[in-house]
């Protein structure tokens, strides 16, 4: 039976908003569970809107018929980066921050400048100064951004001379010195006795000297005379004091010395040693002769147990001795003349003593290791000491005055907020009290570091990424945390006391992924295991011992889940990043999965059941694809792709509201800081953070931070504070913290709704010809099974057709179903989504899948007939069914498409694939793929890599080539389209794209390069689009067949090409108009003066190689076709299609000026006279909010000037501009 109508059972409801406002929506059943997510974070004005749900759930099932509920979430939740705790630099951000990797580890003075080394600094350079007048204020001394390479530990000045000395972190064989000038701080050629040493992950050093290339060459200490000829180092393994000419390189001497250590010249060029003399260690002080060979001048000092440093006062009187033994720690001085004992300084035995951080005492080793120190004297006799086990450099006067400091927290993973008592805030061992009433900033008081609980730790609970986990002050008023045994899965409770170091309880938690939470419970979660019950469960606090040790009773479940199916989001192994006990105040249990992608699967990573319950209320934050190379999702969705290896943070509940993190190591060849805040029903409130690519190049940047995966959450009235970790990779070392406020704007809507489906059969698509192209759709209809022997006489050839039936099919049973499918020609056949036949007939074939009675799943059938009698057919059986045809009840019809505004060209194209030729309108030559080599012979055309959502498509094609006049090309097939006026649009995105080389030749006649075009029924081109660059100036011009649209250095231009842009080509009787983001639109002629401009028959995509290397690179997505008037612009958000209404032109009420601007400054020119202060704000391509002030005027004074780039100003929320920054 055939069916002439064609339902749509589409549910509408309204909401009204009382000004414009962020929103979210999802459809519940009655009893609250989530079924499908509708829209995420997109911003309504306010007033009355109407949305519509399709009846689909977010599984891509067909819904039940019945009633439900649509929530409409809508907030005006504000999220702001305050900065830093634990760093004290001048600066916020930018390349003076003082911070990095590791602690500073060495410093000398030369000048009016010292220069310092960090050690080990991963991917920023370890060499850095400061001007003494201004030490908390950096100055870089390699390019911003370059890693040089060396693990610098010792450095030493003649005041001309810089002179570096370390290894390659990368190569442990490889110790070398290399040096620069203070003049300019430009490296040093030393000409003939100078080599290159090429970093292994770094720069090339064109000049080093004192290379060794041996694992036990060791570096263990550096001295050069201050007026003599001489550079000392000393290799403490090989027993061995080098000597060299400090100017030309040359090694003059290498001298047998037992253990030499650490060194320092006087101003008379003695050089003062430590070690081994005798058995026993010494300090001794040499006189050097003109071939540098040592005598010793007999003078000696004692009391010295472990020399860690030594450094000599600029009046020749002093040598003083870092001493690194346990029972002292402690600087002594003695005469530089006399080796008699001057003075003490320190209190012995430092953190020994407590945890307390004082200015007199000195962290230079705890129980687990002695660390790299420093001492470096200033003219006026002040002097600095490297405090590492604080990661302070202290400055004290002459008479051991303390002065100043330079502080800052190096890499750490953990950090963690004693929830009882959040003035506690801790980055590893190290505790700060935080000053809630003033606002964060550095040197104002509003943090301190006072505690330092890492002593007294053996090495084998000091696991960087669980150091005092879950500090919680408990009901009895002390404080508690849990320490991991390296090599166990036991935790040990160790209490934080009033007074003194740590105390090991000796109580045993034996469950690696249980924490303690502020109510004194033990909560854990199990690993998700396939068709297993997820299991939550605790152990309540019951009281104290004698001792003050905490007492638990046996684990109850707290909650337990259906077994597991691998679309759940769940706890798969990592408990570095595991909040297992996360509990709403609404009591809805968190499950969090934050890992990658899990081999064969997607999943949700955000998931809620109810407390004592088993049942699924929600699971969000679905995958995007393994492949997927697009932004970062807006809509929090969970990116696996763009290259992450290591992505998840952890899920924190704060009352309703839920934030989770995504640290994205290696994403996009970079990391990320990303934070999404959710509902406690599964309904996106907000996003926040930032992307590393957005801050390339740059120091400290606001809001970035390496590998953010250990974090808290905390609420004060209204506002919550997130503070992270941070692992120092661009200097912002120390804890980030967050600001957000507004929760109480987070308001729901609740609408009833009812749905059915009123019709049975499937959706029949009949196209002419044999590729299923929709440019070529011969009618829809509705047949109410597939049972065919005849073609369809409304089709222009009986012979060469296609036809796709679409719709849902619902089983009887919950078992193991096979499906077959009959056809004569090609078929293919899917069920929920999954590609059980693809072959060509004839003949009958099947493959079989497990399907839940009840369940409405997607199915597709297409066949492709070309020549021969038509046949097709759909069976299935189980074993409760017999074989054959599915029958009409069991069937429902999908939607027809609507074509009222254009006809989608990327309609029907599989998600998630490599395109094929000649289907859905498409062609592609070459037709295979070809990933020999990425460099020189890559062709590539898929769908789905900048977009991520199942109902998205975007096609993206990747050239390259070395081999002379190779061409490769797709084309979109229009149809016999006939009419004056038509529109092609859509989005494009050429990330990573090199533009054309200068010449605007194109084709077989330029070197190389990639354009779209759209061309006419004889092959001739209507209009022409790419991108060019001329290779010397770099600058870029976007043109429209010999028009340009836009232009401006590659630095400017590029931002704008790399994200996907909206396009659009208006064909208008003999005239194009063309537009591209929201850039003036240019009106061309056709390129071919003799093309058929009312006949346009092709979209092709173009690239070549002739002698310009390099990839070509383009994303199309949402490319629409239409016939007649112009389609209205839609509202989006990014990967989803959330459409709003239609945008009206508005009328310009202002202008920007001047625009380019190179600058902080700019000007407002309002059309009408305004009368009171306006808000400003100002926005990058990706929709983030860079700047926001109220200003009263005309004149825009910025904070700092804008990376290069193209922005949007809007005023009062209201009227937009754009503004581009050079």
């Amino acid at each position: 039976m055939i069916r002439d109508s064609l339902p749509n059972p589409a549910v509408s409801f309204s909401f009204t908003l009382g000004s414009t406002l962020r929103t979210s929506a999802g459809v519940y059943t009655e009893d609250s569970v989530l079924v499908k997510t509708l829209w995420s974070g997109i911003t309504y004005s306010s007033g009355t809107h109407t949305a519509t749900w399709d009846g689909t759930t977010d599984e891509g099932t067909l819904a039940a018929d019945g009633n439900y509920k649509v929530r409409v979430l809508s907030n005006n939740v504000q999220y702001a980066w305050e900065g830093t705790i634990g760093n004290n630099s001048d600066a916020d951000t930018g390349a003076s921050v003082q911070g990095g990797y590791a602690p500073i580890i060495t410093m000398a003075v030369a000048g009016q400048y010292a220069y310092i080394a960090k050690g080990y600094s991963e991917g920023t350079p370890s060499q850095v100064k400061f001007n003494l007048n201004t030490p908390r204020a950096g100055i870089q001394i390699q390019p911003p951004g370059e890693n040089t390479g060396q693990q610098t530990t010792f450095v030493a000045s003649d005041s001309t001379n810089v002179y570096w000395a370390g290894n390659d972190p990368f190569n442990k064989t490889l110790y070398f010195i290399f040096a620069t000038r203070t003049s300019d701080d430009q490296e040093v050629t030393f000409p003939v006795y100078g080599s290159p040493v090429d970093a292994a992950r770094g720069k090339l050093y064109k000049s080093c000297i004192d290379t060794v290339k041996n694992e036990n060459s060791i570096i263990t200490g550096m001295a050069v005379q201050p007026t003599g000829k001489f550079l000392f180092v000393s290799h403490g393994q090989l027993n061995a004091l080098h000597v060299l000419d400090k100017t030309t390189g040359q090694l003059l001497q290498t001298l047998s010395y037992t253990a030499p250590g650490v060194l320092a010249t006087d101003t008379a060029n003695h050089l003062w040693m430590a070690h081994t003399s005798g058995g026993s260690g010494t300090i001794e002080q040499f006189s050097v002769d003109t071939s540098g060979i040592l005598t010793s001048t007999g003078v000696t000092v004692s009391g010295v147990i472990k020399p860690l440093a030594l450094g000599v006062s600029p009046d020749n009187q002093l040598i003083v001795a870092a001493d690194g033994d346990s029972t002292s720690q402690q600087l002594k001085a003695y005469s530089n003349l006399t080796g008699a004992a001057s003075w003490t300084y320190g209190l012995a035995g430092g953190y020994v003593n407590g945890p307390d951080v004082t200015n007199d005492k000195f962290y230079f080793r705890d129980v687990r290791s002695t660390m790299n120190t420093f001492i470096a004297f200033e003219a006026d006799g002040s002097f600095w000491v490297g405090d590492p086990g604080n990661c302070r450099v202290q400055h004290y006067a002459a008479d051991r005055t303390f002065i100043d400091n330079i502080l800052y927290q190096p890499n750490f993973y953990s950090c963690f907020v004693d929830y009882n008592n959040p003035t506690r805030v801790f980055g590893a061992f190290r505790e700060y009290e935080i000053d809630y009433s003033k606002p964060l900033a550095r040197n104002n008081g509003s943090w301190k570091l006072v505690k330092n609980w890492g002593y007294n730790v053996p090495a084998a609970y000091a696991n960087q990424y669980n150091i005092l986990r879950n500090v919680n002050t408990l009901s009895n008023g002390r404080t508690y945390a849990l320490l991991r045994k390296l090599g166990t899965t036991k935790w040990e409770v160790v209490e934080l006391p009033a007074s003194g170091n740590l105390r090991f309880t000796n109580t045993l938690v034996e469950v690696d992924n249980t924490h303690l939470y502020p109510d004194g419970s033990l909560r854990k979660v199990t690993r998700l295991f396939l068709n297993q019950p997820t299991v939550w469960s605790k152990r309540e606090l019951t009281g104290f011992d004698g001792a003050n040790n905490p007492q638990w009773g046996a684990f109850t479940t707290v909650a337990k889940t259906q077994p597991a199916t691998a679309s759940d989001p769940g706890y798969w192994g990592d408990a570095n990043r595991l909040r297992p006990g996360e509990v709403t105040s609404s009591g809805i249990v968190l499950s969090f999965d934050g890992a990658g992608a899990h081999a064969g699967f997607d999943n949700y990573h955000l998931g809620g059941v109810r407390v004592g319950d088993s049942t699924w209320l929600w699971r969000v934050a679905p995958s995007t694809t393994k492949d997927y190379n697009g932004p970062f999702p807006p809509d929090g969705a969970y990116d696996i792709g763009n290259g992450v290896q290591y992505s998840g943070v952890s899920a924190m509940a704060v009352d309703r509201h839920i934030f989770w993190g995504y640290h994205g190591e290696f994403w996009k060849n970079s990391q990320t800081n990303k934070w999404n805040h959710v509902y406690d029903d599964g309904l996106f409130v907000g996003q926040f953070g930032i992307t590393g690519p957005e801050v390339a190049g740059k120091l400290a940047p606001a809001e970035m931070a390496g590998n953010a995966f250990s974090a808290n959450m905390i609420r004060m009235g209204d506002t919550a504070y997130l503070y992270h970790n941070d692992e120092g990779l661009k200097l912002s070392g120390g804890i980030h913290r967050w600001r957000v406020t507004g929760l109480s704007t987070v308001q729901e809507q609740e609408v009833p709704v009812s749905f059915s489906m009123t019709g049975n059969g499937l959706l029949a698509s009949y196209y002419n010809g044999t590729d299923l192209n929709n440019m070529r759709l011969a009618k829809h209809r509705i047949d109410s099974t597939v049972h065919m022997d005849l073609a369809d006489t409304d089709l222009a050839d009986t012979t060469d057709f296609s036809v796709s039936w679409t719709g849902y099919i619902v089983p009887q049973y919950s078992e193991l179903y096979t499906l077959y499918a009959n056809a004569n020609k090609r078929v293919r056949l899917w069920v929920n989504d999954k590609m059980l036949i693809d072959t060509t007939g004839p003949g009958e074939f099947k493959d079989s899948l497990i399907l839940a009675a009840g369940q409405r799943y997607p199915v597709r059938l297409e066949i492709m007939q070309d020549g021969g009698g038509a046949v097709a057919s759909l069976l299935w059986s189980s074993s409760s069914q017999p074989k054959a045809e599915v029958p009409y009840s069991r069937l429902y019809p999908a939607p027809a498409p609507d074509y009222s505004g254009g006809y989608d060209l990327l309609e029907n194209l599989p998600f998630r694939s490599i395109m094929e030729d000649s289907m859905y309108g498409w062609r592609r030559d070459p037709v295979p793929e070809d990933y020999t080599d990425q460099y020189t012979k890559y062709w590539s055309v898929k769908t789905n890599i900048k977009t991520y959502a199942t109902k998205d498509r975007d096609v993206y094609i990747r050239f390259r080539s070395k081999i002379a006049n190779t061409v490769a090309t797709v084309d979109r097939d229009l149809g016999e389209v006939s009419s004056a006026a038509w529109e092609l649009s859509g989005d494009l995105n050429y990330e990573r794209n090199y533009p054309n080389e200068d010449s605007l030749k194109l084709g077989p006649d330029g070197n190389g390069g990639s354009f779209m075009e759209v061309l006419d029924d004889q092959g001739r081109v209507i209009v022409r689009f790419f991108w060019n660059m001329k290779y010397r100036s770099k600058d870029t011009r976007l043109y429209a067949n010999n028009k340009i649209i836009i232009n401006g250095h590659n630095d400017v231009m590029k931002p704008i090409y790399s994200v996907a842009q909206p396009f659009s080509i208006n064909m208008s009787g003999d005239s194009a108009t063309v537009t591209y983001a929201d850039f003036p639109p240019v009106t061309v002629a056709a390129l071919d003066t003799a093309a058929h401009t009312d006949k346009p028959a092709k979209v092709r995509f173009y690239c070549w190689y002739k002698s310009w290397n390099s990839d070509r690179i383009i994303d199309i997505s949402r490319l629409k076709f239409a016939l007649g008037t112009p389609m209205p612009l839609l509202m989006r958000n990014s990967n989803s299609e959330q459409l709003k209404e239609p945008l009206q032109p508005q009328p310009p009420v202002f202008k920007v000026f001047p625009n380019p601007v190179n600058g902080a400054t700019f000007y407002i020119r309002f059309t009408d006279p305004v009368t009171k202060d306006v808000r400003v704000r100002i926005t990058d391509m990706s929709g983030k909010t860079v700047f926001y002030k109220r200003i009263s005027g005309s004149v825009v004074e910025l904070d700092r000037k804008l990376p290069a780039g193209v922005y949007i100003v809007t005023v009062n929320e209201k009227h937009s501009s754009k503004l581009m920054v050079y």
